[in-house]
């Protein structure tokens, strides 16, 4: 079982944010990954992990992607990278 932490930057009410969502929930099912997705809203939290542009994607406490939605099959590379890493540790 893999150990990562997933988070969502933005307040998920805007249009971007809720896709973002979408597609990380459908790469993690494609993925047979079963993990939680933390929500991020606090403005002071998501400028502490850089992003300036929301939505943004934060894997293990390191932010991956913002102001942009990342495709599916973005995610499940980047989440592979992670695991693929992991394993090889």
């Amino acid at each position: 079982m893999t150990n990562l932490k997933i988070k969502l930057l933005g307040a998920c009410c805007s249009g971007n944010c809720s896709l973002l969502e979408r597609n990380v929930r459908a790469a993690l099912k494609e993925l047979n990954l079963d993990l939680d997705i933390e929500r991020v809203d606090d403005l002071a939290s998501i400028v502490n992990y850089g992003c300036l542009n929301v939505p943004g994607l934060v894997i293990n406490e390191r932010l991956i992607s913002q102001g942009t939605v990342l495709e599916i099959d973005q995610i499940k590379n980047i989440i592979s990278s992670f695991t693929s890493s992991e394993r090889d540790s």
